[in-house]
């Protein structure tokens, strides 16, 4: 389990990032480390950039396997968009 260091630690980052500007601010880190974008990351420094934005949610107590079920919930209630490219076709 956590260490009370650890749970001292994770509520630092969910302060920081819980705020309106550090939603930004930690959606902009994601955006800028391609951890969104589609399809494997093949260069070994990509991989590492992935895996430091799993690694950030890691450090707000999210990402963790007590969290899966809530995790798949929450990703699984965002809703389907279908890409624009797609819906011209039709």
């Amino acid at each position: 389990m956590y260490s009370k260091g650890d749970v001292e630690l994770i509520q630092k980052y969910r302060r920081v990032f819980g705020t309106g500007e550090g939603r930004e601010i930690l959606h902009d880190i994601l955006l800028d480390i391609g951890f969104f974008k589609d399809g494997g990351a093949k260069a070994i420094e990509d991989v590492r950039l992935k895996e430091f934005g799993k690694r950030l949610f890691f450090k707000c107590g999210i990402w963790n396997e007590e969290n899966t079920e809530r995790i798949t919930e929450a990703l699984l209630n965002i809703p389907f968009t279908t890409p624009k490219e797609a819906t011209d076709d039709m």
